[in-house]
């Protein structure tokens, strides 16, 4: 086990991954009395209807609207990144994706999105994966990696760590990340970035350029990259959460 950068997360190492995957395969045996408990008790990240009264996220459906995503995924691929409940993964699978996983480093989440998966009748695969030493053996259409790159930096300022001296070692994390981003996205397919800014003073915030990071995506071997807008999470953080397109 180890930390993320941030300090946030831990990581599970090779032999906690597969113990974690085999505990979240057995979940389809459980009884439904048991899931329907379960759900009901779990501490949401992510909103399901009425479930998650007071998500820290958000709203989940606010964010996927804003996602530069068509209307019709049919018999395209998907990978979500830091998955938590499966929301996305849910959604991707209801407008015809043919094929959808949901990885995240934490079991409990994972749990509650297989339940939820399996109570809404989507055939979508989940897995306890550590970011970004990742061994998916696909590429995919479209990958989601939705506010986790900041979990490689061991400051949540992604502006300073873009422009100021002293943070080659989270740069380098970044960099490492965005290549394995572009290492599963499919020739010609998309890959979708959230990245939260985050400030110690609100008045910092003048001086970012959210397209800077467009560069480092082109850098890592993206093709095109660009910014298609903020994500409007509505709490008092004193945060921008960016979302980024990038094209293989």
């Amino acid at each position: 086990m180890q930390l993320t950068r941030s300090g946030d997360y831990t990581l599970p190492g090779g032999l906690s991954q597969h113990a974690r995957n085999l505990l979240l395969w057995l979940t389809r045996w459980v009884p439904k009395p048991l899931q329907d408990y379960y759900l009901k008790r779990h501490g949401y990240y992510q909103t399901f209807g009425s479930t998650g009264d007071r998500p820290p996220a958000g709203s989940s459906l606010a964010k996927w609207e804003v996602l530069p995503l068509p209307g019709d995924l049919t018999g395209k691929s998907v990978v979500d990144i830091g998955c938590a409940e499966g929301f996305f993964c849910q959604q991707a699978a209801r407008r015809g994706a043919s094929m959808v996983l949901g990885i995240d480093s934490e079991l409990k989440p994972l749990i509650c999105a297989k339940m939820l998966a399996g109570k809404h009748n989507n055939l979508i695969k989940f897995r306890v994966a550590a970011f970004p030493r990742v061994r998916l053996g696909h590429t995919f259409d479209y990958v989601f990696c939705l506010s986790v790159l900041h979990h490689c930096l061991s400051t949540k300022d992604a502006w300073k760590v873009l422009t100021e001296e002293g943070h080659g070692p989270d740069r380098a994390a970044l960099g490492e990340c965005l290549n394995v981003l572009r290492s599963i996205t499919n020739v010609g397919g998309t890959c979708i970035i959230e990245l939260p800014y985050e400030y110690d003073d609100p008045t910092e915030r003048d001086a970012v350029d959210f397209d800077r990071f467009t560069q480092c995506l082109r850098d890592s071997g993206f093709s095109s990259a660009n910014v298609v807008g903020q994500w409007q999470h509505g709490g008092m953080e004193k945060k921008d959460r960016v979302i980024y397109v990038a094209h293989r």
